[in-house]
């Protein structure tokens, strides 16, 4: 009877340490996937308003040169990419902005536009500036460590029960 009542106490406490156990896996999982969603939302803003910035910029090129606004006005919605919220499109979208930057800073020096330097100076400030950089590593860091969660003994069947899966690196 006492190795029965031993054995059921041992049994408790072993569920009880699973339970708290699960609890604070869950609670590190929901931390690691809101700051991925925050830094996601950051940069989602973020590229936004480089591309507002970006069409802004095309329309005073449009006022001096019709036809290369025209163009870059073409290129901006070719390469724009209206689901940012996806990690492997924010390379390529930052590559595309690069890109298109390019062509408006080389624009902006062959007409009256560059003599301001005002729009020569917006153009420069929006290639991938350091809030960029600090938010994809932001998220780069939150879902490795989400990955080894999801991926590694003991934590990775607690994990899938409760609903989280692997995040795509950014």
């Amino acid at each position: 009877m006492d190795s029965l009542l031993t054995f059921a106490l041992f049994i408790i406490v072993l569920i009880l340490l699973l339970g708290i156990y699960a609890y604070a896996l869950q609670c590190r999982l929901m931390r690691l996937d809101d700051t991925c969603n925050s830094a996601m939302r950051t940069l989602s803003l973020q590229f936004q308003s480089h591309w507002e910035a970006m069409q802004s910029l095309v329309i005073e090129i449009f006022k001096y040169a019709p036809d290369e606004g025209v163009a870059l006005q073409s290129a901006i919605n070719d390469v724009k990419n209206d689901s940012l919220d996806r990690p492997a499109l924010l390379n390529g979208d930052g590559k595309a902005i690069e890109q298109v930057r390019r062509c408006v800073l080389s624009a902006c020096s062959a007409y009256p536009i560059n003599k301001t330097g005002e729009f020569s100076s917006v153009a420069k400030e929006i290639s991938k500036d350091e809030k960029v950089v600090a938010n994809i590593i932001r998220y780069n860091d939150a879902a490795r460590k989400m990955n080894i969660l999801v991926t590694t003994w003991p934590s990775k069947p607690v994990a899938r029960a409760l609903g989280f899966r692997r995040r795509k690196l950014a």
